[in-house]
């Protein structure tokens, strides 16, 4: 399975990540910055409508505050932060950036924001195909074929 606490951790790092892409995207003349925001914020939305109440109002582990035995606040806090600043501007992020989470407060032993992408290894095993496996496969055109011919029981019309 995975990690129990794997949901709550996508959810914090979303946040960081609009948090910290939002300045730019803001004042970005290519439109597809902005878009992206905007896929990041539907995404945040599925992950908070599939997390419990109760793993949204967790307070957030950040190292930067455990060391300094302050109050954390829950998840739930900064997803609000993050979409004020979304409505109202950057500029309210910047001019409290540190009621904000970053990604360097999400470091810890199991994960490194920082990680350049050549040092991502998959974990998944190399899988190999037979060539009458890939004989298997259709072309595009193929498939459209097919599934034209298929109603929508998977029967053949």
């Amino acid at each position: 399975m995975f990690e129990t606490s794997l949901p709550l951790k996508i959810a914090e790092i979303l946040v960081a990540t609009i948090a910290f892409l939002l300045p730019s995207a803001e004042y970005s003349s290519v439109e597809t910055d902005k878009k992206f925001i905007v896929s990041l914020l539907l995404c945040l939305l599925d992950w908070c409508m599939a997390l419990p109440v109760n793993a949204l109002l967790h307070p957030v582990s950040v190292a930067a505050l455990e060391e300094q035995n302050s109050s954390r606040a829950p998840l739930l806090d900064y997803i609000y932060r993050v979409l004020h600043c979304c409505v109202c501007g950057s500029s309210t992020y910047t001019q409290q950036s540190h009621y904000t989470l970053t990604l360097a407060d999400l470091s810890s032993s199991d994960y490194d924001p920082f990680l350049p992408l050549a040092n991502v290894k998959n974990s998944e095993p190399v899988q190999y195909h037979s060539s009458a496996e890939m004989g298997n496969l259709f072309t595009v055109e193929e498939g459209e074929v097919f599934f034209q011919n298929i109603d929508s029981c998977g029967q053949e019309k």
